[in-house]
């Protein structure tokens, strides 16, 4: 009995004190009662029936002690099943698994500003997430066992099975808004694996309906949706007026609460100016009037978190615009780029308007690294290509004659001995190095080719390929050209601009080749035009650097929150460490030469090598995550009734109840034989 438990021993203890209990009752034999009787020859022939019939009632007697003790024996082994099989009594003691999935993604923040009154608060998507999961949890069964997962990019379990419902309560209200998306898939996967095994297994997912219910659940998993927040699109759920002196003649006044968001921060250097540049920033309204807003242009150098660029001393330049229904984009001139790192922050002037969604308001970038760039320029001396060179500010030019040019010596596969990043070949008759990124002003064909040049007298130039990043931002409408070449084109040429040859024919002067390696050929001679009088010249020279060199891109990339990351480390090897914005440093993920990470807190993220040099990532909100909702709100009692409405699989009844109903029919039997004998 040692290796039983305290509750079994004390069953077994139990039991046997009953069933001796039960054997004394029998044993103790009850006197009869002494009754004098008148005459007792009247009693002679009922004494002598009765001592006929002493033996049977003896066996009356000890059928009587086992009905009883069998009784008891059943009544004992219902009570004891739940100690002996504790498994299996605990998982019939549930008759429904709900998990409850809980958006927390960044679209939960959107505050419901809907039929607000002056001097309200207004709660936010997640609150009335959270009070419908308490009017779920009041409703739930007590046979209903509940799991709590808040669910963003990671679903994690906030309250596990089992727990009290005050606890998972608690725990409900500790649950905050992230600023990554929803990742549906990853959410019931996990609620999968929990669920796997328990009986009446279902998922109840409280969202905003920003994501589709379309993506396959589990199988053998129920799915079910409470939906919270507002149908209506924003701009018609609350009347607020904006400022009247952000209207112009004929705006109309909104007809409700519009939110504002900073969708994309682009950077462009002034390519006579490398300090200064061309700020971009595309701009959401969503709601259907125009709006006054300003944007707050912070920048910092060491700054991780949204609270190091809101400083005061981080804060360089305050723009207003005119924030017009739907997208709008907006040019900051002359931007200092002195600061790595900067944010720009949207925000309404007048104070009466109101933002529904705070979180999209904010948009992080953080310039790259210009890195120096060597090459080598092949060609006799050119002070118009020298001098373009030079403005770039990135060029350390190694010069040779061309007589003296030899493609192979200079090649991809002899890059280690030279460090030539690229080539640029002006009026050269050889072709570019093998594998080498180059750029080549070439009037007269290659030597060895047998391309018949083709020269066009006074044309008009014409960019064809605006979004390429050589010619972005350049025109050459107040250009003069004396002559250029006609460039034949070849498999996988690019046509970047274009000489117009009348009756809507054109022939190619710039073409960009990608594969198998970066290459640009310009049908320009520089001494019969005026382009190098203009600022198009060092702009043009400056991008091609940066195209073929794979720095086109002023700024770095931007990681998606809530999403793994994959950032590639510049060497191999290390200790590096990763710095959460707001957080202490921590070890990094690193795999082949690779920085693997996610997160789910809008700042810049850090990688730091033992050497103090540092990997520099802003993040930004899922473009997924938008404060519309997907459709009408579904309510908590409709979703309990839904979720509860079909029946799990059967059960079975469990074994003790049927020892249960085996003792209550002996109980009767013996009962009724009770009664015969007593009015026999």
């Amino acid at each position: 009995m040692s290796a039983w438990s305290a509750e079994q021993q004390a069953w077994a203890w139990l039991a046997l004190m009953v069933l001796g209990a039960l054997a004394l009752l029998y044993l103790i034999r009850p006197r009869r009662r002494r009754v004098e009787v008148p005459f007792g020859g009247l009693w002679r022939q009922v004494l002598l029936q009765s001592q006929a019939q002493y033996f049977g009632k003896k066996w009356q007697r000890l059928w009587s002690f086992l009905v009883v003790a069998v009784l008891a024996g059943l009544l004992l082994a219902a009570l004891a099943e739940p100690l002996f099989r504790p498994e299996q009594a605990a998982a019939r003691k549930i008759r429904w698994s709900t998990v409850i999935a809980l958006d927390r993604s960044a679209s939960m923040a959107t505050r419901d500003l809907a039929a607000l009154q002056p001097g309200q608060l207004a709660s936010s998507r997640l609150a009335h997430a959270q009070k419908a999961i308490r009017e779920l949890v009041a409703l739930a069964p007590p046979d209903e066992d509940l799991l709590l997962l808040a669910a963003s990019g990671q679903a994690l379990v906030a309250s596990g099975w089992g727990a009290e419902r005050a606890n998972l309560i608690q725990a409900l209200d500790q649950v905050e808004a992230s600023h990554g998306g929803l990742d549906l898939a990853h959410t019931l996967d996990l609620a999968g694996q929990v669920l796997q095994g328990r009986p009446g297994p279902r998922v109840v997912l409280v969202s905003d309906g920003g994501i589709s219910l379309s993506s396959p659940a589990t199988p053998a998993v129920v799915l079910q949706e409470i939906r919270v927040g507002k149908a209506a699109p924003l701009g018609q759920a609350l009347a607020r007026p904006i400022s009247p002196t952000a209207l112009e003649p004929g705006d109309q006044a909104p007809a409700g609460l519009a939110n504002l968001a900073v969708e994309l921060v682009h950077l462009r250097p002034l390519a006579h100016d490398p300090q200064r540049g061309l700020l971009t920033v595309q701009v959401r309204n969503d709601g259907q009037a125009p709006v006054a807003a300003r944007l707050v242009i912070t920048a910092a150098e060491g700054a991780r978190t949204l609270a190091d660029l809101g400083r005061d001393r981080a804060l360089q330049r305050l723009v207003e615009i005119r924030a017009d229904p739907g997208i709008s984009q907006h040019h900051v001139d002359d931007f200092q780029l002195t600061q790595p790192r900067l944010a720009v922050r949207i925000e309404a002037i007048d104070p009466a308007v109101a933002d529904a969604a705070p979180w999209d308001d904010v948009g992080l970038a953080v310039l790259a690294e210009v890195r120096r760039l060597k090459v080598l320029l092949v060609g006799k001396p050119n002070q118009y290509l020298d001098a373009a060179l030079a403005v770039s500010g990135r060029a350390e030019v190694v010069a040779i004659d061309p007589a003296d040019y030899r493609p192979e010596a200079w090649s991809a596969a002899q890059r280690g001995r030279h460090q030539v990043d690229l080539v640029v070949l002006d009026q050269a008759r050889q072709p570019p190095p093998p594998g080498m990124p180059s750029l080549s002003l070439e009037v007269a064909p290659p030597a060895d080719s047998t391309e018949v040049a083709q020269l066009l007298s006074g044309p008009e130039l014409l960019v064809r390929a605006g979004d390429h990043p050589v010619v972005r931002n350049l025109s050459f409408q107040d250009t003069n050209f004396d002559q250029v070449r006609w460039l034949p084109l070849r498999p996988g040429d690019q046509v970047l601009v274009a000489a117009t040859l009348g009756g809507g024919r054109s022939a190619p002067v710039l073409v960009a080749q990608e594969q198998p390696v970066r290459s640009l050929r310009l049908g320009i001679d520089l001494l019969e035009t005026d382009l190098t009088a203009r600022y198009a010249w060092p702009i043009l020279v400056a991008n091609a650097l940066a195209w073929l060199a794979g720095q086109e891109e002023p700024l770095v990339p931007v990681l998606e929150l809530g999403r793994p990351w994959a950032v590639a480390a510049p060497q191999r090897g290390g200790q590096w460490q990763y710095l959460e914005p707001g957080q202490p440093p921590r070890p990094a993920r690193i795999s082949a030469g690779v920085l693997l990470g996610s997160s789910e807190v809008l700042g810049m993220h850090v990688w730091r090598d033992p050497l103090g040099r540092e990997l520099v990532r802003p993040s930004a909100v899922p473009v997924t995550e938008k404060p519309a909702v997907a459709g009408p709100p579904r309510p908590v009692f409709a979703a309990r009734e839904a979720a509860l409405g079909a029946e799990p699989e059967a059960l079975g009844w469990p074994r003790w109840t049927r020892w249960l109903a085996a003792a209550l029919v002996l109980l009767a039997a013996e009962w009724l034989l009770y009664l015969r004998r007593r009015l026999a």
